[in-house]
């Protein structure tokens, strides 16, 4: 996506774009510090100021040197990219930025002991689209006994649970969304305030008071207007369909399940890209039953650097 601005280029040290006449790819000049030019007198990184309006959108910053004998080069993999705040932004190896929340942070490449600056800027989080959040497990038949919430009680209705896992390359904003089960005539779900970074996770439970502390998954219980007849989820053992829509009704997951009996979560296989649900128990190195907030091998969902190619 394009950048939406541009500004003055940051100097590491005082020169003139006289200074960089001239321009050689890092194929041409060969590895730093053999290539018959002297020595980087400074470093520029461009541009100095990066405005990302909102979380979905990037940019890309290069780096590049200027050497004594009057050629410029491209260094912007030789950076070690550097930030004042990392919840603000990410930066791949080859420079692409991308937003993960509101504010700005001062991004820094260092190489060859210079330094140069640039300044990212995210004015907001970036509102929920179809295809950004994967059902990637749900739990409709609780095995006996299973206190799946950690609130030390065993009661069915609490312990049914849906994941859903932001499998876009963005930070989303959830405030508004609702989730639907079925023809239950409400929400079963409405999120308030906060969002979810590439690869993170939110857990939603039928009821009680959730007790998992896994980082990059947000645990809830379901907040709805049931009242004093509560039915959590709601997820029938029969089959059914879970849907997620924005504040004004419009789709933007729907989702259906098979009957499921046996005392197990069903998970996507694959993971995070299936079409279908398995028996948590029957994939590859499964812990077990279930796994609320991590792959059914205990393993972490992909962090935002891996969602961006770091």
């Amino acid at each position: 996506m394009p950048l939406p601005f541009w500004s003055f280029p940051l100097l590491l040290a005082g020169c003139s774009e006289s200074d960089l006449a001239g321009t050689e790819t890092a194929e041409d000049r060969g590895p730093v510090g053999l290539s018959g030019h002297g020595s980087i007198e400074v470093i520029v990184v461009e541009p100095s100021e990066v405005l990302l309006p909102t979380t979905r959108d990037s940019g890309t910053l290069v780096a590049t040197a200027a050497w004594t004998d009057g050629f410029s080069s491209d260094v912007t993999e030789l950076c070690a990219w550097t930030h004042s705040d990392y919840g603000v932004a990410v930066i791949s190896g080859a420079g692409e930025v991308h937003g993960l929340g509101v504010g700005t942070t001062t991004a820094t490449c260092e190489a060859e002991g210079l330094r140069a600056e640039a300044e990212i800027t995210v004015e907001a989080v970036a509102a929920l689209e179809p295809g950004d959040l994967v059902l990637n497990e749900l739990l409709v038949a609780v095995p006996e006994g299973a206190d799946v919430n950690g609130d030390g009680e065993s009661v069915r209705l609490d312990e049914q649970f849906v994941e859903l896992v932001n499998a876009s390359a963005y930070a989303i904003d959830l405030y508004g969304t609702e989730l639907w089960v079925g023809d239950v005539s409400s929400a079963r779900h409405r999120f308030g305030a906060g969002s979810l970074l590439p690869g993170d996770a939110t857990v939603l439970f039928g009821g009680g008071t959730p007790w998992l502390s896994v980082q990059r998954c947000v645990v809830l219980a379901v907040y709805n207007d049931d009242g004093a007849e509560p039915k959590g989820l709601a997820l029938n053992s029969g089959g059914d369909t879970v849907r997620l829509v924005d504040a004004d009704g419009a789709a933007l997951l729907d989702v259906s399940y098979g009957a499921s009996s046996a005392a197990a979560s069903l998970v996507l296989d694959p993971e995070l890209s299936g079409t279908s649900y398995a028996d948590h128990r029957t994939l590859d190195r499964s812990v077990g039953e279930y796994s609320p907030c991590t792959l059914a091998t205990g393993a972490a969902f992909p962090t935002a650097e891996e969602n961006v190619g770091e």
